[in-house]
Formats: C-alpha cells, sequence, structure tokens
C-alpha cells in the first residue's frame, strides 16, 4: 500500500462514489482512539450531504483500501450558525500499513 494520509483517501473516495466533491469545502483531521484511529471532519456549509447509499459507498470504497471503519457521525448546528455542521468519519489505521 502506498503512503496516503485518511483524509486524502476519504476525499479520493468520496470524489470516486458520489458527484459531490466539489462541495467539500473545509476538512478538519485529528487522530482518535488514542491514535490508532483518524476523524475526517467534512463541514457542510456549502450544502453537502450523503444519503446513506452514500454513505456506505464511500465506507466500502475506504475499506478496500484497507482502512477499517469505526464510526460515523454528523455534526447539526453549532454556536457558529451551522458553519461547524458535518460529517465526521473516522477510520482505524490498520496495523503494519503506511496509512498515515
Amino acid at each position: 500500500m502506498k503512503n496516503i494520509t485518511v483524509t486524502k483517501a476519504l476525499k479520493e473516495s468520496i470524489k470516486k462514489v458520489t458527484s459531490k466533491s466539489a462541495y467539500l469545502g473545509v476538512i478538519y483531521s485529528d487522530v482518535r482512539a488514542h491514535k490508532k484511529a483518524v476523524g475526517v471532519k467534512l463541514c457542510t456549509n456549502y450544502g453537502l450531504n450523503f444519503s446513506q447509499t452514500d454513505i456506505n459507498n464511500i465506507i466500502n470504497d475506504m475499506e478496500s483500501k484497507g482502512f477499517e471503519f469505526k464510526y460515523l457521525s454528523h455534526n447539526k448546528g453549532g454556536s457558529y450558525g451551522g458553519w461547524s455542521e458535518g460529517y465526521r468519519f473516522c477510520f482505524y489505521k490498520l496495523q503494519n500499513s503506511n496509512i498515515k
């Protein structure tokens, strides 16, 4: 497996399985689960919404790349007028891989 970040792989998966890559906008990444997982938050201030089919296809594509799905959350609202609203995909980094 080539050296690739979770964030880059997720952006590629979204582009591959949906037509919504133009709406990705602001993206935050951070480590989770004691540095064994990476969470990637896609802010929806650009009108980004995923159907359940989109979500399933994104997760399947990420798993085909060697990432293990941990959870998905959809944060709504917030004190910034919805600016921080978005989807957080979290994937485990598999041991013995070059995934950052």
